[in-house]
């Protein structure tokens, strides 16, 4: 399932930020390797299509993400 929401923060220096989902919700932990498009650095406010996968210790994040 494909959620859609907003890039709150980022961290350049670390390549790693937080999206607010549209439908509400616990904000969700991104990182730059789960954007298709990784030449493009995030910038706040853009909207974000992604997907939701677990990470090595459990913990939910965005993956497939692309830039809307």
């Amino acid at each position: 399932m494909r959620l859609k929401g907003k890039l709150l923060k980022w961290n350049d220096e670390k390549a790693f930020g937080f999206i607010a989902p549209i439908s509400g919700g616990a904000h969700v932990f991104i990182h730059q390797n789960a954007f298709s498009n990784r030449q493009r650095t995030p910038q706040i406010n853009d909207t974000i299509t992604f997907s939701i996968t677990k990470d090595k210790q459990g913990r939910y994040c965005a993956n497939e993400a692309t830039f809307s």
